[in-house]
């Protein structure tokens, strides 16, 4: 499968707002695995995924970049770090 620069740069935003793995959604989206994209496409599918979302360490919940906190190189979404200051 070959993956168009649109669907790279959107695929982040499916995952925004979700618990799922990235493979989940990416399945559900494209309705074939990760594994037959070319490296070079899943390559720019991380670094596309890694510019606007991240996975918060604690509960799994995929947020926006800037919207959490770097605890010791360990990104924290905004829910997580409020639930640590109680």
């Amino acid at each position: 499968m070959e993956l168009t620069e649109k669907q790279i740069e959107d695929f982040p935003y499916d995952l925004m707002g979700t618990c799922k793995s990235i493979e989940e959604v990416f399945h559900n989206q494209f309705n074939v695995d990760l594994s037959e994209i070319s490296s070079q496409q899943e390559y720019n599918l991380f670094e596309a995924i890694d510019r606007v979302t991240f996975n918060c360490n604690t509960c799994g919940w995929w947020d926006e970049m800037g919207c959490g906190e770097d605890n010791d190189g360990e990104w924290i979404c905004s829910s997580c770090v409020e639930s640590e200051d109680d």
